[in-house]
């Protein structure tokens, strides 16, 4: 069993490493809706040129694929291996 102390630690831990992690996604995410070419704060305003460009591009639809392909084999790979360790530890 966890100490208080020690759970509390993990716990700041844990949010510190989720925020480390989050907030430049999320900025990155709300930088791909800006108006101006550059990054800047607040964003003049919001748009969906740049998803648009991002789907027009063939480069990107194959990525976008490439990963979809290699997400569903790692699935397929995870829960195959998994069903075999939960059998055999039965």
């Amino acid at each position: 069993m966890l100490s208080h102390g020690l759970r509390r630690s993990l716990t700041v831990v844990t949010a510190v490493v989720l925020v480390i992690v989050y907030i430049p996604l999320a900025l990155v995410l709300l930088n791909s809706f800006n108006t101006d070419n550059t990054f800047g704060w607040p964003p003049p305003g919001l748009t969906l040129h740049w998803w648009k460009v991002a789907w027009e591009s063939q480069g990107a639809r194959d990525a976008l694929w490439t990963s979809v392909r290699v997400a569903l084999a790692a699935t397929v790979v995870a829960l195959l291996l998994g069903t075999l360790a939960a059998m055999a530890l039965r």
